[in-house]
């Protein structure tokens, strides 16, 4: 459920991807707005990873897939307005890869998360990953978005995810922190915001 004080006009619908999408209509004039949000999470068991394919045999695998549903690996291969191609990253992501695409998964993730630095305050929702990637520096977006960039630029199939890492914090603070994450093809599970290990029932994914 989502509220918004002052009272407003909100009309959900379900996006393409089966993402809950909350439209709002708000009156001018206003100086301050609070979303409320309640939901019921039903945590599940990771999935377990899908069969090794080899990288250069990817593009035929992605090829024979047949249909234009949301789960299809075609609507992640190509460049996108947030994520546009990059040579550099591509050349990155060609320097690490592994023998089949799982393998390049988790070694372009493990080699960002060795060679970016985690710095809230060096980027915005605005940068684009290609000058994130130059200066190796970032937030989770910017890890996430970098290394999807890299996993397309190598013919494997990656995706946006966004979420809550379920936290435990000290007594009287709030649960949870925001992360973001990458979905890929070849493993149908995410990686964690900086690349370095795969999720697990600790993240709550809001939007895929």
């Amino acid at each position: 459920e989502v509220r918004v004080e002052p009272g407003a006009e909100v009309a959900g619908f379900a996006d393409f991807f089966g993402n809950a999408v909350e439209e709002v209509a708000l009156p001018g004039g206003l100086r301050e707005v609070a979303f409320i949000a309640e939901a019921e999470v039903e945590r599940h068991t990771p999935l377990a990873p899908g069969r090794a394919v080899a990288l250069g045999a990817m593009a035929a695998e992605v090829a024979a897939v047949r249909g234009l549903g949301p789960e299809v690996p075609h609507h992640f291969t190509g460049a996108s307005p947030r994520i546009p191609a990059s040579a550099a990253i591509t050349a990155f992501a060609r320097g690490v890869s592994g023998v089949d695409a799982l393998a390049t998964v988790v070694a372009l993730g493990e080699a960002l998360h060795e060679t970016m630095t985690f710095d809230a305050t060096a980027t915005t929702v605005e940068t684009p990953p290609v000058e994130a990637f130059a200066r190796r520096i970032g937030v989770c977006q910017d890890f996430a978005q970098v290394m999807i960039a890299g996993l397309r630029g190598v013919g494997v199939p990656a995706a946006y995810v966004s979420g809550l890492i379920r936290t435990v914090p000290p007594p009287g603070q709030a649960t949870g922190a925001p992360g973001a994450g990458v979905r890929s093809a070849s493993k149908p599970v995410a990686i964690s915001e900086t690349g370095d290990v795969f999720c697990n029932s600790t993240w709550l994914f809001s939007i895929v």
